[in-house]
């Protein structure tokens, strides 16, 4: 967990059925992606992560770069509906990010 909320995915390593060690693992943010959010919501955009990652990870994230409404471990297929509950929720959407593929 305290990999978790530090932005990392922890990974545990096993041989032969013991636990000999953990990894932390964590994508690079873009320098400019803080200053992209804050533009944005200075423009009265509300921007929203839509992740695969665990919760702890991806809120670690979230705050890191300014953004407050997460939705975590949602998997590549259930990313459509997201943005679709968000529109018929009344809000407009955008997309970007790697996640789409």
């Amino acid at each position: 967990m305290e990999l978790e909320e530090t932005a990392k995915t922890g990974i545990l390593v096993a041989y032969d059925d013991d636990l000999i060690g953990v990894l932390g693992l964590a994508d690079s943010l873009k320098r400019e992606a803080a200053v992209v959010v804050e533009g944005l919501m200075k423009m009265g955009v509300k921007p929203v992560m839509v992740t695969g990652d665990n919760r702890r990870t991806a809120r670690a994230v979230a705050k890191e770069i300014g953004i407050t409404e997460v939705r975590a471990e949602v998997m590549p297929a259930g990313k459509a509906d997201v943005i679709c509950s968000l529109i018929t929720e009344r809000w407009k959407c955008g997309c970007n990010g790697g996640g789409w593929h």
